[in-house]
């Protein structure tokens, strides 16, 4: 990951979870912070997050870095996802299949230490709704 221009604060406050995610959002945050993938801490940048149904009973935690201006100053390098096309190629007799759905994929990558402290999502209205739930 790269940062290709200085970063510019961005600390507009995370609005509560919606009512009918609200208790969703609050089990898929405490597996994140259990699991050590996010800390307490002061930010330059706070990334945005919301719920998205996924299914008829669960929801996907979605992570915009758009609105604060981070996906504009970041690049990382690309790389391709096969094409049918391209998978086939490789694919003959006595050859194994899988189709693996990884979990939480987005938390598998730590961001490097030098920009840890920059980069991070604001709690606090949705934690105080937690006293409401």
């Amino acid at each position: 990951m790269w940062i290709l221009e200085p970063i510019v604060p961005w600390t507009q406050k995370q609005p509560a979870p919606v009512p009918q995610h609200r208790q969703q959002v609050l089990e898929k945050l405490d597996v994140i912070r259990s699991r050590g993938y996010v800390g307490e801490g002061q930010v330059e940048l706070l990334i945005c997050f919301f719920a998205v149904q996924k299914g008829a009973s669960d929801i996907r935690m979605v992570y915009d870095g758009t609105r604060s201006g981070l996906n504009d100053v970041l690049w990382a390098p690309w790389f391709p996802l096969p094409t049918v096309n391209s998978h086939l190629r490789l694919v003959e007799l006595g050859t194994f299949m899988a189709d693996d759905d990884v979990g939480e994929c987005f938390h598998n990558w730590m961001l490097d230490e030098r920009v840890q402290k920059l980069f991070g999502i604001d709690l606090t209205s949705t934690l105080k709704s937690k006293e409401r739930v």
